[in-house]
């Protein structure tokens, strides 16, 4: 009995484990993914969905890492002069600047183009 006992406990951890585990796994691959589809892609305003989509993925974990995309996204954005990519660069790198605690230089970002359009 006390063996059984043992083996349900230990597979219970193991599951505990795994689950507390698979949202990183998936956030692995879905990070992969993107950075392969980024290098192989050809077309500025793809590289920007896909720069937008990093930004997006990394916001929570890593805002450094956020604000490294949404930027390179945004620079992209403004030259290929398409207002979805543009806006959407917009939002991505004001909401990272929101989210590290820059708050006056996504409030600047945001007026500062708002003003210009």
């Amino acid at each position: 009995m006390k063996k059984k006992s043992r083996i349900i406990k230990s597979g219970i951890r193991s599951l505990i484990i795994i689950i507390g585990f698979s949202p990183f796994l998936l956030f692995s691959d879905t990070l992969d993914s993107l950075r392969l589809e980024l290098g192989m892609s050809n077309l500025e305003s793809s590289k920007v969905n896909i720069l937008n989509k990093l930004a997006e993925e990394w916001l929570i974990k890593n805002v450094d890492s956020s604000i490294v995309y949404a930027s390179q996204a945004f620079d992209l954005a403004i030259n290929i002069n398409e207002s979805v990519p543009f806006t959407t660069s917009l939002i991505n790198l004001s909401n990272a600047y929101k989210q590290a605690g820059l708050y006056e230089q996504g409030i600047e970002l945001i007026y500062q183009h708002i003003n210009a359009k």
